[in-house]
This record gives structure tokens, sequence and C-alpha cells, in this order.
């Protein structure tokens, strides 16, 4: 997605179960990757978010990326509030790239958002 993209969610399902390989929204506004947006995307190696807009995954967003062993922030900032349920789930990257990314007056992980992910922190 270009930076001068007008995308600021993503939609439910959007990309389910799609071949899709590399995900860069790092130059977005997008503040928002919806229910199950990229989910079973088995081949999704690289992640882009945006540190200065995101603030919500949502539930399986990207549950059962099993390549998925990259994930960067592109900007400044800490917005992230909610991670959902089984966000990550069977993926293979260290979730402490997220730490460093929550708001800082809270933010809310489901207690399996990381679920089975290859690489604990």
């Amino acid at each position: 997605f270009s930076a001068d993209s007008r995308l600021t969610k993503s939609g439910e399902a959007a990309f389910m179960n799609s071949g899709v390989t590399v995900v860069d929204l790092g130059g977005t506004a997008v503040s928002e990757i919806m229910l199950s947006a990229f989910e079973g995307c088995k081949m999704l190696s690289e992640l882009v978010l945006p540190a200065a807009t995101l603030k919500i995954i949502g539930d399986n967003a990207f549950a059962g990326c099993e390549e998925l062993a990259s994930v960067t922030f592109e900007g400044e900032g800490a917005h992230i509030e909610y991670i959902g349920n089984f966000a990550f789930h069977n993926c293979a990257f260290n979730r402490a790239v997220f730490d460093t990314h929550k708001a800082e007056e809270g933010c809310t992980v489901a207690d399996n958002a990381f679920d089975n992910c290859a690489a604990r922190a």
C-alpha cells in the first residue's frame, strides 16, 4: 500500500487464506486491522505496521500465518490499544516487538493473542 493511500482500516477477512507474502502498511494511516483480515495467509512472512496510527489489531487478524517471522513498525509512536484474541496464533515471531508500541495509557492484550507463537518473548 502506498503512503498516499486513504486506507484507514482493513475489511473483515479481506485477505483471508490468500497467497500474500508481504504486507507493508508502514506508510499508511491504518488505525485498525479488523477481524481475520489476514487469517490463514500461510505464506505471509513479513509485516510492516504504522507505529503512529495503529490502535487495534482485531481477533484472529494474523492467526495461522505460520511463516510470519518478521514484524516491524515504521515511524514513531506507541498507540496500540488492543490486540485481540488469537490475533497472532501460530505465528513464528518474537512478540516482544509489540512491547514498545503499546499505548502509554495502557493496552489490552488478550491472554491468547500470541498463543502458540514459535518464538516467545
